[in-house]
């Protein structure tokens, strides 16, 4: 693990957390978006077996997820890195954003029935666009209290080639977690797009969501839930 940290700035204050050594920051924005997709399948043409059908639907989920990543408000992203010449390339990324508080009340314990109710109507009645809930735990972080993740497996949808209308899917995991603090609820997303390392990538993705930290730009002091 790195010993920088990377932020997401906000109003007054900022989110903080500890990347993985070479791991970098993405853009998500529609104008550097392309960029970006090609930038990390491209180490991976020529390289893998039934390429004409495995790298579209690898780009069709990296756009989908990006994509959605943005348009939901989340403006700081970091991903792996691929190099042409490695022996194993793993393709995954991590997003963090701030919403507002999911209880009128804004107390953590509303929140996070709140958060916890609605993940498990999504788990009893799964939405083919959002996947499904396959886990759904509580969690706590250091520094900014209890909160719930959920892991959800997703087949995203993609023209096998570029030469043929026929579909097929890939397989997506994602590892949300969501934490109430005193501004509103932390919401940490890592994707992984290679259902081989899905295992491994999510215990990283828990990893990086514990060093997590909100910090008040006045000061050097985290800002737990019950901050003023």
């Amino acid at each position: 693990m790195s010993t920088a940290s990377a932020s997401s700035a906000l109003p007054d204050y900022s989110v903080t957390f500890v990347p993985p050594r070479g791991w970098k920051e993405t853009d998500l924005s529609p104008k550097g978006r392309e960029k970006q997709i090609d930038a990390m399948v491209a180490p991976l043409v020529g390289k893998v077996v039934q390429e004409q059908t495995l790298v579209p639907m690898l780009r069709e989920a990296l756009r989908t997820t990006l994509r959605n990543a943005w348009q939901s408000g989340v403006r700081y992203s970091i991903a792996t890195t691929p190099e042409t010449y490695a022996p194993l390339n793993v393709i995954a990324s991590y997003t963090v954003a701030v919403l507002p508080h999911a209880a009128p009340t804004g107390t953590q314990a509303d929140d996070l029935e709140t958060i916890a109710r609605s993940l498990l109507d999504r788990e009893s009645e799964p939405d083919p666009h959002d996947g499904d809930i396959v886990e759904l735990t509580k969690v706590k972080v250091p520094g900014i209290g209890l909160g719930v993740r959920a892991v959800t497996k997703l087949m995203l949808s993609a023209q096998a080639s570029s030469d043929h209308s026929d579909e097929a899917s890939v397989p997506v995991t994602t590892l949300r977690t969501f934490l109430p603090f005193a501004r509103g609820i932390i919401v940490a997303t890592g994707t992984a797009y290679q259902e081989i390392y899905a295992d491994e990538l999510v215990a990283l993705f828990d990893a990086m969501t514990q060093t997590l930290r909100a910090v008040d730009s006045s000061s050097t002091s985290a800002q737990p839930y019950d901050a003023a």
